[in-house]
């Protein structure tokens, strides 16, 4: 009897090390969870606590300001996770949202977030597809939008990021039902596949001060007519246009050094994009299949391309590339089979009238006060005549002393 006494306590002392254990393998350290009533709370290093999970039935939640003896302040990751709660009310003593903390609660309609929090975790309102509002105007400590936050919430038609707000983080809105968004210009960083597959979202005015559209940005967002692209972008990265095919036509910013592989790929409704003489690269598929282009102007600028850059799905389809004589887009054309027209580079023609006259000094001194006389970034191009990046007087100038045979070349 004693025998079989000591090996039952043997036995539950194994099962108590192995459940530790276990409990520091998934959690990363033992988890003491302490519940009262209907929710357990786990306790933090300055004396609060945050809530754990929650065991009720309800689905109209108010989460406690006070339990186990302890302020509350935060909700503990994937605390609500796949549960058929319907709406809750954060109390203004929280400071956090744990990563995944409302992931996959479908029933969710509304969510408003009180000044007090400062941070809310990754994928922490992930595929809650009825969430229709979500409301962060009063959170203005708060600067990120963490990954995946929104994803999937098709519910989600409409939202306005608040001034304090700095960066949106990868897949942010993927796969939301987006109509529209307003993006204020605290924004410095918009992430990868932020707005991935947003097939409802018709149009996105970009925040001045980011520096590149990241990769996947606005993929398969088929309703996508209009985007503006701030100044101060220099990249485009791979894939950030693909099978936008309700996009017609993209203003490119001058400081343009590049455009990523498959960038405007299946872009079928692309019919106008004027690129930057600062462009350089061309990546691989970049405006594969944008039925609707039939010519597109490369400046000698550009001295990649990659493959397929300008490959039709038939051949009546074909995309003319025009470039000057010498250009390196020249080549690539000859080699690749893309059908290219070749112009002489007239240095001087401000108004590209296939002539340097008179009127093109007017076109510069006229554009200089502001009138919009030199209009393409070829023709900007052109006017530029001293290569200093810029228009000035010294270019009209120069055009006059060409003019008058005082010099023979620019």
């Amino acid at each position: 009897m004693k025998m079989t006494t000591k090996i039952i306590s043997l036995i539950i002392s194994v099962l108590l090390i192995i459940g530790v254990v276990l409990s520091s393998v998934i959690s990363g350290s033992a988890i003491v969870e302490i519940q009262e009533g209907d929710f357990s709370f786990v306790k933090n290093s300055d004396g609060t606590c945050s809530v754990y999970r929650y065991y009720g039935t309800d689905t109209d939640i108010v989460l406690p300001k006070e339990a186990i003896g302890r302020t509350v302040t935060g909700i503990y990751n994937r605390c609500f996770e796949n549960n058929d709660i319907t709406s809750v009310t954060i109390p203004d003593c929280y400071t956090s949202i744990g990563d995944s903390a409302f992931y996959g609660c479908k029933n969710l309609t509304s969510v408003y977030i009180p000044k007090s929090i400062t941070s809310i975790g990754k994928m922490s309102f992930n595929s809650c597809t009825s969430l229709s509002t979500f409301d962060i105007s009063d959170a203005t400590s708060l600067t990120t939008l963490p990954y995946a936050v929104f994803q999937g919430d098709t519910s989600l038609t409409s939202f306005e990021i608040p001034a304090n707000i700095t960066t949106i983080s990868d897949r942010a809105f993927s796969t939301t039902g987006l109509k529209t968004i307003t993006i204020p210009n605290t924004v410095t960083l918009v992430g990868a596949y932020a707005f991935n597959n947003c097939q409802e979202l018709t149009d996105v005015i970009l925040p001045d001060g980011i520096k590149e559209i990241r990769g996947y940005t606005f993929n398969g967002c088929t309703s996508l007519t209009d985007v503006n692209i701030p100044s101060t972008v220099t990249s485009i990265s791979e894939c950030a246009f693909l099978g936008c095919t309700s996009l017609q036509s993209v203003e490119l910013p001058e400081k343009l050094t590049e455009i990523g592989n498959m960038a405007f790929e299946k872009c079928s409704s692309l019919s106008s994009i004027e690129l930057p003489n600062t462009l350089t690269k061309i990546g691989r598929s970049a405006f594969e299949d944008a039925s609707a282009l039939k010519e597109i102007f490369v400046p000698d600028s550009v001295t990649y391309i990659g493959g397929n850059a300008f490959y039709p799905m038939s051949v009546q389809n074909k995309l003319t590339v025009i470039c000057y004589e010498g250009a390196f887009v020249q080549g690539y054309c000859d080699e690749n089979y893309v059908t290219v027209k070749t112009i002489k580079k007239l240095v001087g023609d401000a108004n590209i009238d296939g002539e340097v006259n008179i009127s093109d000094v007017t076109a510069i001194q006229r554009y200089r006060i502001g009138e919009d006389t030199i209009k393409s970034y070829r023709a900007k191009g052109l006017a530029d005549v001293n290569g200093d990046g810029k228009i000035t007087i010294r270019d009209a100038t120069k055009i006059q002393m060409y003019i008058a045979k005082m010099i023979n070349e620019f």
